[in-house]
């Protein structure tokens, strides 16, 4: 840095914090700020501000005392950088961008790189409560952004696209609800979109299924085709696989699927996609390990669907999440003993009991048992599910696949409280 203020502020710095003080977090934070500003090529007021913005909060130095020591301008900037406690807590973060805003775009850098240097340190740390308030702030500066357009607001973006976060993009089975030509109550007044899952972890992005509702969910959900970087298919039936199509402006796009003799011919029918360099077909075998990225594996897992399907266990650094969206309970030992302690488990609810397959069965003009559904019936019951709550326990069980048949959404909430029962959107950050 020109010049020795700089080097005089980071003295004056020092000398405001007790010896104890200089070995805490939040010491090197301040003193990181400075240093960005600097390589930001920010003015020597600036970075000097920057160093200090802490320093009427943390220290017992004054105002007045930065302004004789470094000028006007940068106590200016530390004064509007500073908390006012006698405000309620709701408010003080909102107070104090306004105040930047109100000083003007010095202090307003400021602001921005305390919040930047925040967010990469939380990030190193994972610690998503405080990542959530870095994104909060992000949020509240880019409302108080005025006419200019300094490229210190650009890392703002990085801040506010960082979101480990699933979506359940469908709730629904193959048909959805409402259902096609069906006057029932709940096809009246429940939506509920074909399954589909999207998992954002550390920028990365990963679609499990691409369902025929995939335009209008990724609409929904204001996403974007190119941002996805993985897909993952549970299996070919139209209700999975169908989307694919719509993804004709990213670039190979790797599309996992498994290996058997069924799912590889249909997905055969992609080969144009493939072709045009729009996917990129990568074949999996269950129970081995796939590494996408650092602290990213997943491990594909056998289902019972009456046609070859898999699940997926999914390690998301120290999360872990089980997919299973198609099965019964007719399951291996060990396949059941890979979806223990999931912190979130998504898992097929087709219907409420199985007395309302018996009924569906009916209603196509065949009589069934449920000892037939034993050897016929490849879908899970929220009754079933409140049970395997308690032998795999997870700290969070949604119910997925939900036919229209199951019930309304907020008679199932109200019934099976220990439950998470999914509904198109339905997110969680994590």
């Amino acid at each position: 840095m020109e010049g020795f203020i700089f080097e005089r502020a980071v003295l004056e710095f020092t000398k405001y914090f007790p010896k104890e003080y200089q070995k805490k977090p939040f010491f090197y934070h301040s003193i990181r700020v400075g240093v960005f500003l600097w390589n930001q090529g920010y003015s020597e007021e600036i970075q000097i501000a920057g160093l200090l913005h802490d320093t009427l909060e943390d220290t017992k130095i004054s105002e007045k005392e930065i302004e004789n020591l470094f000028g006007k301008n940068v106590a200016g900037i530390v004064k509007a950088n500073s908390k006012n406690h006698l405000l309620p807590k709701e408010e003080i973060l909102e107070d104090i961008v306004k105040r930047c805003s109100d000083y003007g775009i010095d202090a307003m850098i400021v602001k921005i790189a305390d919040i930047y240097d925040n967010f990469l340190f939380y990030k190193k740390e994972k610690n998503f409560s405080e990542i959530e308030r870095c994104k909060k702030l992000a949020d509240l500066v880019l409302k108080y952004k005025k006419e200019h357009d300094n490229k210190i607001f650009y890392f703002l973006e990085e801040i506010l696209s960082f979101d480990n976060k699933i979506i359940l993009l469908g709730s629904g089975d193959t048909l959805g609800t409402p259902v096609v030509g069906c006057n029932c109550e709940i096809c009246q007044t429940e939506k509920r979109t074909r399954f589909g899952i999207f998992i954002t972890y550390n920028g990365k992005n990963i679609l499990i299924d691409a369902n025929p509702d995939l335009k209008l969910q990724f609409l929904e959900n204001k996403l974007d085709y190119k941002n996805i970087d993985y897909i993952f298919v549970t299996h070919t039936h139209t209700d999975h696989i169908n989307g694919l199509g719509e993804l004709s402006f990213r670039k190979e796009i790797p599309v996992f699927y498994s290996n058997d003799e069924i799912n590889s011919r249909n997905m055969n029918y992609f080969n144009y996609l493939e072709g045009e360099k729009v996917i990129k077909r990568i074949s999996y075998k269950n129970f081995e390990e796939i590494i996408l990225e650092k602290n990213i594996k997943i491990i594909p897992l056998p289902l019972n669907h009456g046609f070859p399907t898999s699940g997926f266990v999914i390690f998301l650094g120290n999360i872990k999440i089980g997919i299973f969206s198609d099965t019964n309970l007719n399951l291996d030992e060990k396949i059941l003993e890979n979806l223990k302690n999931c912190d979130y488990l998504f898992f097929d609810g087709f219907s409420e009991n199985k007395e309302q397959i018996l009924e569906l069965y009916k209603q196509i003009g065949e009589e069934k048992t449920l000892e037939d559904l034993e050897k016929i019936w490849f879908h899970t019951t929220i009754e079933e599910l409140k049970k395997l709550k308690n032998i795999l326990k997870p700290k969070n069980l949604v119910v997925v696949h939900i036919s229209h048949i199951a019930g309304k959404y907020n008679y199932l909430q109200e019934k099976y409280k220990d439950l998470i029962i999914g509904k198109d959107s339905l997110s969680f950050n994590f």
